[in-house]
């Protein structure tokens, strides 16, 4: 199975809502079916969640997605589902190499997600 996981999202972008974790520490992750470096990634403190989870709430409660037609939001959601579905044996393959789950599994998964 190929291990090359795709590049971090880019939190300099100017378009991008995401911020870099308050701190540099960062987490490597290993398969743990056969203990292979899957990837290396930024590792978040508490008050970086909470941060985040309180951005998602002002968003959820005042941004634009409450505003945003029932049918809107519904066919936005069905987008990520159907970009899900194109990409479910790449999403299958992370989770299998996260997980340690068959690569089978991770794809019912998917199917389970997806539909």
């Amino acid at each position: 199975m190929n291990r090359a996981v795709p590049s971090a999202v880019d939190c300099d972008s100017p378009s991008s809502s995401l911020k870099h974790p308050s701190r540099n520490a960062q987490n490597q992750i290993y398969c743990p079916a056969d203990s292979a470096l899957v990837g290396t990634v930024a590792e978040a403190t508490a008050a970086d969640a909470e941060l985040a989870i309180r951005a998602a709430r002002t968003a959820f409660d005042s941004g634009e997605w409450p505003n945003t037609p029932a049918r809107q939001r519904a066919d936005l959601l069905r987008g990520v589902a159907d970009r899900l579905a194109a990409e479910r044996d790449e999403v299958a393959r992370l989770e299998s190499l996260d997980t340690g789950k068959r690569f089978y599994e991770s794809q019912l998964d998917m199917d389970d997600i997806c539909c």
